[in-house]
């Protein structure tokens, strides 16, 4: 028991109850009692007065002095852990809590000194001499103030050192200003209604991303405005004066900032508000790869001395080891990354034994070079091929943080390594970094080809330099070395598994033997075997400087590969010979095809096969004679008949004189 009553005081020290109450209260005045301070607190929750507030002696704080005179007491203090003192239910601001340890963490070294004791005051004299202000504050506290919270913390605990709550908590103190509320002629309803409408109107520009400054004079003129508009008396000049905005009403509205970026600076919005998660690297190797690309900002004159050729980084960085595999793409104005810079960028990595096949590919999807995935997307076999492993990934567009490994490394490229390289001309532009101020950038005065090599170099060096975060010192290269040595292998691709993935698709017919593509000839001995408007898929690679086009026929890719027909002199013997050689596999071709013949079969014995040759049954008819056929004849039969036609019309239209005068008649 730590917590002793005054019934329980009174029974040990031998004093009547009341005695007991008077030491008490002796005790919360700061009186001594028999010459010693009591330690006394005040019990929240507990039956008795003061609004069902009790006191106790705290055991844990009683000085030895105490504890020696009265051994009793000492047999009810507790060993066990001190519980925290029983307090009301009730929400402390954390404002209120800071305060509060801040004001214990002062007074700790006053706290087992006597009240009264020269002790006690000298402590507190240094105390006050070396203090800071807390929270809140601008001066740090005296002496007067440590003693105050000294006595409260004696005669309650740490519940006496937390500050009192703002009578005002949750409501402002002011409408809209102190010159404004105490100079208005508006009563306090008009006033309040005043208010709420510039509230609105104020937190609606904030809303939409109008600056603090323009918002201020906005404020003004609608305050002005409100105010006539409620009937204040007061003159246009009056108003003016006293309807100035402070920063501090406007601050009121900082919140709304957030619903500015997010409805018109997305960027800083999705930088700054939008929530986020953590990720680790990945276990082993390969699992995932972040492909992007980014501009090399190193100035090399174009070909035709008019502007600067254009350099493009294409990278596939392992999230594992942050070993990063580079290509670099060099273009005129007017082009950009073509299917043939990825194909030759992954090459460089998938057909590498030190990488392989990533599992999954994560590609950037949005802004000026998502010409990445846009690119992987129009390569069919290569969308299947990587689909086995595990497929590509595209960031939701304009994702920084999906790809922030890479963009982080770009930046280190540009800063670290890319500046040495003749022609740097660093991030901006417009601000280019020359070798002198007023003059022209020096561009690099190397070859293409030495360009790319310096670029690359450069990347080799990213690549062993040791780096911090989750690689903790270690280079990508000695990362991936230590993979390796742990066991780890890569799942390479062959160069023709790469060449037939990483293709564009076409049709074409057979003729002769071979195909146009380009405006050039292609043949192989499989096409050499096929015949005139047989239908071949064909599988032209990507990467440059593959040769060769695969040929697919009938779903079957064909043996070898396609290549440019070569060009003989007509006195060339050469040329007659694989002329016979062609013919040769031909004959070979129609050989095997004549396999499946049977040689027995006729056709005009198989058409002629079942023909019925036996006469028709027929019933004779009309025979026409040589008299019947006379012309006189059919002469006459044909007056006949149109006199019966006539006769039949006039009838039909009720002509009946006229029929009846035409039987008479016997015309």
């Amino acid at each position: 028991m730590n917590y002793v009553t005054t019934e329980q005081f009174s029974e040990v020290v031998g004093i009547s109850d009341r005695a007991a109450r008077k030491a008490y209260v002796k005790a919360a005045a700061n009186k001594p009692w028999r010459g010693h301070h009591l330690p006394v607190v005040q019990l929240d929750g507990q039956r008795g007065g003061a609004g069902g507030a009790t006191w106790a002696i705290d055991l844990a704080r009683a000085t030895p002095a105490l504890l020696a005179d009265f051994p009793a007491l000492g047999e009810l203090l507790d060993p066990a852990p001190v519980p925290a003192v029983p307090a009301a239910k009730s929400e402390v601001d954390p404002w209120r809590t800071k305060v509060q340890g801040q004001r214990f963490d002062l007074i700790k070294p006053a706290i087992g000194t006597e009240p009264g004791t020269k002790e006690r005051a000298d402590t507190l004299r240094k105390i006050a001499a070396s203090a800071k202000p807390c929270w809140g504050t601008s001066k740090p506290p005296n002496i007067v103030t440590l003693r105050k919270w000294l006595q409260d913390y004696d005669q309650r605990g740490l519940a006496g050192l937390i500050p009192e709550a703002s009578a005002l908590k949750g409501r402002s103190k002011v409408l809209v200003s102190r010159v404004w509320d105490g100079g208005i002629d508006l009563d306090e309803d008009r006033r309040a209604a005043v208010a709420r409408s510039l509230d609105t109107y104020t937190r609606s520009l904030i809303a939409k991303s109008v600056s603090g400054i323009k918002a201020r004079s906005l404020a003004e003129t609608r305050l002005v405005e409100l105010c006539q508009e409620a009937g204040s008396l007061l003159s246009l000049a009056e108003l003016e004066s006293i309807c100035k905005i402070t920063q501090k009403y406007i601050d009121r509205f900082a919140a709304y900032r957030r619903v500015a970026r997010h409805d018109h600076d997305n960027k800083a919005f999705f930088d700054n508000d939008r929530g986020r998660i953590r990720r680790g690297k990945c276990a082993l190797p390969m699992e995932v790869v972040y492909g992007d690309v980014h501009p090399i900002n190193i100035y090399m004159q174009a070909a035709d001395g008019k502007g600067q050729r254009r350099l493009r980084l294409i990278t596939w960085m392992d999230d594992c080891t942050r070993y990063m595999w580079a290509s670099v793409a060099v273009f005129e104005k007017g082009r950009g990354i073509r299917q043939t810079d990825i194909a030759d960028s992954l090459f460089n990595m998938v057909c590498d034994p030190v990488g392989g096949v990533a599992h999954t590919l994560y590609l950037d999807n949005g802004g000026e070079y998502s010409a990445l995935g846009e690119a992987m997307a129009e390569i069919p076999g290569a969308v299947d091929v990587l689909e086995g492993f595990g497929g590509v990934v595209k960031a939701r567009p304009y994702n920084g943080p999906a790809k922030g490994l890479l963009e982080h490394s770009f930046a280190i490229l540009e800063q670290g390594y890319f500046k040495h390289i003749p022609g740097w001309i660093g991030g901006d532009r417009t601000n280019k970094k020359t070798h002198a101020v007023g003059k022209p950038v020096k561009g690099f005065s190397g070859t293409v080809e030495e360009l790319v090599q310096a670029v690359l170099d450069m990347v080799a060096a990213y690549n062993a330099a040791p780096q911090g975060g989750q690689l903790k010192g270690t280079s990508p290269r000695a990362a991936m070395q230590d993979a390796i040595e742990r066991g780890w292998q890569s799942v390479t691709m062959d160069v023709d598994s790469f060449d037939f993935a990483f293709s564009r698709r076409d049709d074409r017919a057979i003729r002769q033997g071979g195909f146009r593509l380009d405006n050039t000839w292609w043949s192989s001995d499989a096409t050499q075997r096929l015949g005139a408007g047989d239908v071949v898929n064909l599988r032209i690679p990507l990467r440059s400087g593959a040769q060769g086009v695969y040929v697919l026929h009938d779903g079957q890719r064909l043996h070898g590969r396609a290549l440019p027909e070569t060009l003989y002199h007509p006195l060339d013997r050469d040329g007659a010979r694989e002329s016979a050689r062609r013919n040769r596999l031909q004959e070979e071709a129609i050989r095997q095809l004549k396999k499946g013949v049977d040689p027995k079969v006729d056709p005009a014995t198989e058409i002629l096969r079942g023909v019925d040759r036996t006469p028709l049954d027929v019933v004779a008819g009309t025979t026409i004679g040589l008299d019947d056929a006379s012309p006189r004849h059919n002469e006459h039969e044909h007056i006949e008949r149109r006199r019966s036609q006539m006769i039949e019309i006039a009838e039909d239209f009720g002509w009946a004189g006229y029929s009846d005068e035409r039987r008479a008649e016997g015309n």
